[in-house]
């Protein structure tokens, strides 16, 4: 069993690790816990995986939260370099504890709808990581009228559900256009105003441009 790299368990019923038991594993290097709701209370009794050469830990969609989080981040092992927590109930994550892994390159945390920051507090030195994925809120506005060109410039409001706990980072990008093909193509997007709460796009154009429609798509993250 020492020798053994790789453990997956995967849409099992586990209730139960034996307390030690990873001890066993001195050369594991994935871990994978994914769609089990029972195994995040369990979690405690991954006593020995530091003891592992473990570098790809994955728990997903085991209805973990944060304050399992809290109490197993201390025995990840300093070989760790991607830890992947998807389709949980997290809903914030320190940058210490990614300080701490000096060797994580990669933290996944997408589709844990719950998510809502990242905790900078005592975080002194640069972070290692090059890939980071969240869940953010996402959706289209636009504006179409013909033959009657519609009066711009045109405001679309965005009601954030739920609403972030600080204000979010957003993107936005032109994902339509009709404009008439005599005149000059002039279209331009710009953000209004944006809080925790809602988000206000506008869309205009300017000169003699028949801007019949034009729309976007935005994605605001924590």
């Amino acid at each position: 069993m020492k020798d053994i790299e790789v453990l997956s368990l995967v849409n099992t019923s586990t209730r139960w690790i034996e307390n030690g038991f990873f001890v066993n594993f001195t050369h594991l290097t994935n871990l994978e816990f994914s769609t089990n709701p029972n195994v995040s209370q369990c979690l405690n009794n991954l006593t020995g995986i530091d003891k592992t050469k473990l570098e790809n830990l994955t728990l997903n969609n085991i209805s973990l939260n944060d304050e399992n989080l809290k109490a197993i981040y201390t025995i990840f092992p300093s070989t760790l370099k991607y830890l992947t927590l998807r389709s949980n109930h997290i809903t914030t994550f320190p940058l210490k504890w990614i300080q701490d892994l000096k060797y994580l390159t990669s933290l996944d945390l997408s589709q844990s709808l719950q998510f809502r920051h990242f905790v900078s507090d005592n975080v002194q030195e640069e972070l290692p990581l090059t890939h980071l994925f969240v869940t953010g809120q996402s959706g289209s506005i636009g504006a179409y009228n013909y033959p009657q060109a519609p009066e711009y410039p045109v405001k679309e409001i965005i009601i954030f559900d739920p609403p972030f706990d600080e204000k979010p980072q957003m993107m936005y990008g032109l994902n339509f256009i009709d404009v008439n093909y005599a005149e000059n193509f002039r279209v331009n997007s710009s953000l209004v105003y944006i809080d925790k709460f809602q988000a206000i796009l506008q869309m205009s154009t300017w000169h003699d441009t028949k801007l019949y429609g034009v729309g976007l798509s935005w994605m605001a993250c924590p």
